[in-house]
């Protein structure tokens, strides 16, 4: 079982202070986060961006929502067959952000899958501790823009697709690549599938 707990770091000025501040309090609140946090994982010098999202404000802070979108190099050659990270939740899913058609489908992730990924979304909590928090993952989504050859690659779908993600997930897996929200237009989108 995967290690879902981890910690770190926002990312900082030159002159040590947090670049952006912790997510708290509004929903769709983002902040970096520090790339270096992830070099001891095989992410090292793979990633172009991480983002924290606040994406569910709770009344008790500890169940709140945040995701950590991880936006990867185009050179990077990370498959979902060759991602050895132990932050990577209980949840495990594929999503192939090419088609418009492909928006309600969610795939298993298996050994088998050598397709490439654009970006990883992390789901779960976290807690602040001055420039840094720990972050506990209970979801992962790994996102490809494969071609119609290489989807004969992906397993059996999971259904129903809204069992599997809130609306605040979905929003955010949609639009990963923006780490933006445009709620009229995403709820409509939520409740029209």
């Amino acid at each position: 079982m995967a290690n879902n707990t981890f910690k770190l770091k926002i990312s900082t000025l030159e002159n040590g202070n947090p670049e952006e501040e912790f997510p708290e309090e509004k929903e769709g609140k983002r902040c970096k986060v520090d790339i270096s946090s992830v070099n001891d994982t095989t992410l090292k010098g793979n990633v172009e961006s991480i983002v924290l999202t606040l994406l569910k404000n709770d009344d008790n802070i500890i169940n709140n929502l945040f995701s950590l979108s991880i936006k990867l190099n185009k050179s990077s050659n990370i498959t979902s067959s060759t991602l050895n990270i132990p932050i990577d939740g209980e949840n495990k899913y594929i999503y192939n952000i090419n088609k418009e058609d492909s928006i309600t489908k969610l795939y298993n992730v298996s050994q088998q899958n050598d397709i490439k990924l654009t970006h990883i979304l992390i789901i779960g909590t976290a807690t602040k501790n001055s420039n840094n928090f720990t972050f506990t993952a209970n979801k992962s989504i790994f996102v490809t823009n494969t071609t119609e050859e290489l989807t004969e690659q992906l397993t059996s779908e999971e259904t129903p697709f809204k069992n599997l993600l809130t609306i605040e997930e979905f929003l955010n897996l949609r639009y990963i690549d923006y780490f933006s929200f445009d709620n009229e237009k995403f709820n409509e989108l939520y409740k029209r599938i």
